[in-house]
């Protein structure tokens, strides 16, 4: 799925946006289902119910990309971007927001447990909780499931802040600290 509009209330077309940061984002979003389309229509020969964006290639090599909050996802954007036309299989590609907390564990630790590379992006909020989730992000949940991978070296783990993060509510300053104390260096 591809979102061609900024959250918000009500949420904004990029196009029809006042913001010229938005309004950028509208090509490259063409570009993504373009990219897409392109694959879908290379391989005419699988079954409709089975058929995937194959780019061009051997097995591809599948990067687990984390979803984070909303102001890591323009660069979490261009970071699947890059990794898709360079062959890898990026997951997820589905929405995890929408799934209930029971669902949505089993699902990131079957993508996880096929992926080399896991990339978590953390931002200054704590982010979305999902329901049944007993409280904890989306953000949280996918590291927890990411750190209890059992392949012990075999999974390279990556978190990734901006540089210049501002923190901007209490609950993702507490978060913040087990991130740079129990994660950090212990498998990430």
């Amino acid at each position: 799925e591809h979102q061609f509009y900024a959250p918000g209330t009500p949420p904004k077309e990029f196009h029809l946006s006042p913001d010229e940061t938005v309004r950028r984002q509208y090509p490259s979003k063409v570009h993504d289902v373009a990219h897409e389309v392109a694959g879908l229509l290379a391989a005419p020969e699988a079954p409709r119910e089975k058929r995937t964006v194959q780019p061009a290639g051997d097995a591809k090599s599948v990067v687990y990309l984390a979803e984070g909050t909303s102001d890591v996802e323009p660069e979490r954007v261009k970071l699947r971007r890059q990794l898709t036309q360079l062959g890898f299989d990026v997951q997820p590609t589905q929405e995890l927001r929408l799934l209930p907390a029971r669902e949505l564990r089993s699902t990131v630790a079957t993508m996880i447990q096929r992926a080399q590379l896991v990339v978590h992006p953390v931002g200054g909020y704590y982010g979305f909780a999902p329901e049944g989730g007993e409280g904890k992000s989306l953000v949280e949940i996918q590291l927890e499931i990411s750190q209890a991978d059992s392949r012990d070296g075999d999974l390279s783990r990556i978190i990734w802040m901006p540089d210049d993060l501002v923190v901007q509510e209490d609950r993702q300053k507490t978060f913040l600290d087990p991130i740079r104390t129990v994660f950090a260096g212990r498998g990430f």
